[in-house]
């Protein structure tokens, strides 16, 4: 099982077992808009994730699974003034991955380990900002050190153990409504996976093949406020580099 979620602008975490690759969950509708330059935000975010399927590495479905997890995200984020107009900044995520209970594969009980995944450290830009049409383009870069917890005895482990590089590239325009307020927007993403080997042992080393997806949103805003929202999302693998 592989589970992450990321944005250009937003949380990420990964949580890697049965030597399956890390995935994205990709960028959320509120990652599009640009930040305020020259700011420090400190954020904390946690996430709750409970899976009740396995399929292993042919395809095979497995049943009678129980996997949860409670993972608190601890995010720092710094802008600085526009480069020729593009607003900039950088960001640290470090995710803490807790396993709650016992967990389950296919009914039979599996070792797991808490711990914090690799942080990720990240730069972004905007090449394109025009907020009176609510329009940016983004481009983003995550760097993941294999720095997290692992043990390679443990099934469920918190961390991959591993190098993850990820670039990603947002597009995101009004189609109705009014800028900054009640509006539906257009929303085209693309995420790129680069990964290092893994060392499970010495002279083991497992290799992760580059993964891409692209995800299109319609979210409608009907709330500007709170920047909440209805829509539809459509996501799709794109092709793996073997």
């Amino acid at each position: 099982m592989g589970v992450a979620a990321g944005a250009a602008f937003g949380v990420a975490l990964a949580v890697s077992s049965m030597m399956q690759p890390a995935r994205a969950g990709g960028p959320l509708p509120y990652d599009g808009p640009a930040p305020p330059p020259n700011v420090s935000v400190a954020f904390l975010y946690n996430q709750f994730a409970s899976a009740s399927t396995f399929y292993t590495a042919n395809g095979t479905k497995l049943g009678n699974t129980h996997i949860q997890t409670d993972v608190p995200v601890l995010r720092f984020v710094h802008t600085f003034s526009p480069i020729d107009g593009m607003p900039w900044g950088v960001q640290v995520i470090a995710p803490y991955v807790s396993f709650l209970g016992n967990q389950e594969v296919g009914g039979g009980s599996v070792s797991h380990q808490s711990g914090f995944a690799e942080p990720q450290l990240s730069a972004f830009l905007y090449p394109v900002n025009h907020p009176s049409q609510d329009e940016t383009v983004v481009l983003a870069y995550f760097l993941s050190p294999p720095s997290g917890s692992y043990n390679p005895s443990i099934a469920l482990n918190a961390s991959t153990n591993n190098w993850v590089n990820n670039f990603e590239i947002g597009y995101m325009h009004k189609v109705f409504g009014q800028a900054k307020g009640k509006r539906l927007d257009l929303e085209v993403w693309a995420d790129g996976y680069f990964y290092g080997n893994t060392n499970v042992q010495t002279g083991v080393h497992l290799k992760t093949d580059p993964a891409a997806q692209f995800i299109v949103y319609a979210p409608y805003y009907f709330h500007p406020q709170t920047d909440a929202y209805v829509g539809l999302v459509s996501a799709h693998p794109g092709p793996s580099i073997s």
